[in-house]
């Protein structure tokens, strides 16, 4: 019967993973606590009674102790090359003086040659899917008695997302845009000659008669006056799209029109709630789940191009409060926890099972569907060394983003921790990597836990190995760092 037992509940696991391998809207999963931050982002089969009521419901059974857990982390990520592309822009469109040249007129020369090469950079930049800076941090305080746990935790997911707008790229408007523009003689000889012969023989290219070679060239050479790099064929793109808005002439076109510049938006979340989970098949099975009640703040602030450069200006935005909304839901969480022998453990998590819904201040609302992720670990002794659990967990479902348009993840990770001193000392080490995505680089883990009687510490942290430009000047960052600590008291 205990075999009968324990096939029925494989194979329930194997079915719900099987069903639920779904695209859904959700954020990245968040990293709850140092153990599992160190190993890797695994904790659906490892949960103690610190993290059980986050990472599994269904392991709360398991508490024996009275206890309190205090948890803070973060985590930044820069997906794409966000980080060098707004530099890039932002460098650029300073030696703009937008007060002069919004003011209205005709603009020519110099002028002229620094939006072409400001629009250029920003459209083909900043128009690419899933592109973003992603910030993310966590707090909780838990109280463990029993099989129950209280809890309240704050999650905050923030995004700076660029916007490309190829569109409203006109400079000049009405029937002489194109000689107000580039002007009626030649300036120059364009480097990039094979661009500018391009755009001159292309239909849509109307321009004065016997003219349009020598204007196509002068567009181009204008553009690398003012420091266009014509050899990157992303700014070949955005110039051609703008040479093409030009000779369109349509006033509703105007640069003065265009959204180029960056979204600032996210969502704090806090939940406050409590956990409790019961034996569905003795010292096999236990299943458990959570009852929260949730408070989401969002926020979103739309920064046009002319302020990506002003510090101030952006703090205020961020800080505005008519750009954030407020409001309640219930949330449910649900998990179980399989014991297939005292050394190996797999477990099964759904949070948000019921999709609690919040006001956007964007449009519409933020869903937040439900997210299924699976784990599994297993614990061996090795003399001198001590006890070692090796954990790995897997996003069942396929997250994409709500927030930041494009970005989707899936996490897989895996990591180890060895148990020694008696106890004592905790050392752990791991890898996550996101497989939703076909650039993200693999994220290494560790981290250290310190046990004194009742009192025990937590630090961990995680870099990828890849980084990313962060400036013209060279200087470059890991893609993705995070670092959490915990201290927890148990009576």
């Amino acid at each position: 019967m205990k075999n009968a037992r324990w096939m029925m509940s494989v194979a329930l696991v194997i079915g719900i993973i099987m069903i639920c391998g779904l695209m859904i809207n959700a954020e990245e999963w968040s990293i709850y606590g140092p153990r599992a931050q160190g190993m890797g982002g695994a904790g659906v089969a490892t949960a103690d009674s610190n993290t059980a009521h986050y990472w599994n419901p269904g392991a709360t059974s398991s508490n024996k102790d009275t206890g309190i857990y205090i948890n803070a982390a973060f985590c930044t990520s820069a997906e794409g090359d966000i980080l060098s592309a707004v530099d890039k822009v932002a460098t650029t469109g300073q030696g703009i003086d937008w007060a002069v040249i919004n003011a209205g007129g005709v603009i020519s020369g110099s002028d002229a040659g620094k939006l072409l090469n400001f629009f250029s950079l920003a459209s083909t930049e900043f128009s690419k899917p899933g592109q973003g800076l992603l910030v993310s941090t966590n707090a909780g305080l838990s109280f463990t008695i029993g099989k129950f746990t209280f809890f309240g935790n704050n999650f905050i997911f923030g995004n700076l997302d660029p916007i490309g707008d190829d569109q409203n790229l006109l400079i000049n408007t009405g029937a002489s845009a194109i000689t107000d523009t580039v002007g009626s003689t030649s300036l120059g000889s364009p480097t990039n000659a094979a661009l500018a012969s391009n755009i001159a023989s292309q239909t849509w290219w109307i321009a004065g008669a016997g003219n349009a070679s020598m204007q196509a060239d002068n567009l181009i050479w204008l553009a690398e006056a003012q420091g266009a790099d014509t050899s990157d064929p992303e700014v070949q793109d955005g110039l051609t799209l703008m040479a093409q808005n030009l000779a369109g002439g349509d006033p509703a076109r105007s640069y003065q029109n265009n959204q180029t510049g960056v979204i600032i938006n996210g969502l704090l979340l806090t939940e406050f709630g409590v956990s409790y989970s019961k034996p569905v098949i003795e010292d096999m099975l236990t299943v458990g789940g959570n009852l929260k009640l949730m408070e989401g703040q969002t926020f979103f602030k739309k920064i046009s191009y002319q302020n990506l450069q002003n510090t101030d200006d952006m703090m205020k935005d961020v800080t505005d409060k008519n750009a954030a909304k407020t409001s309640t839901a219930f949330g449910v969480d649900v998990g179980g926890l399989l014991t297939l022998s005292e050394n190996f453990h797999g477990g099964l998590v759904i949070r948000n099972l019921n999709s609690p819904k919040f006001s956007y201040a964007g449009a519409g609302d933020v869903t937040l569907d439900p997210q299924i992720r699976a784990g599994v670990s297993g614990n061996v002794r090795i003399p001198i060394l001590g006890k070692i659990t090796v954990a790995a967990d897997y996003d069942v479902t396929k997250n994409k983003s709500d927030l930041l348009p494009g970005y989707e993840s899936q996490m897989f990770g895996m990591g180890a921790e060895l148990n020694m001193l008696m106890g004592f000392l905790k050392v752990r080490a791991g890898t996550q990597q996101n497989l939703a995505s076909d650039i993200a680089q693999p994220v290494l883990t560790g981290g250290i836990g310190i046990q004194l009687i009742w009192l025990s510490v937590d630090l961990a942290g995680a870099f990828s190995s890849a980084k990313s430009e962060v400036d013209a000047g060279g200087k470059e960052q890991p893609q993705r760092a995070a670092g959490t600590l915990s201290i927890a008291l148990k009576f």
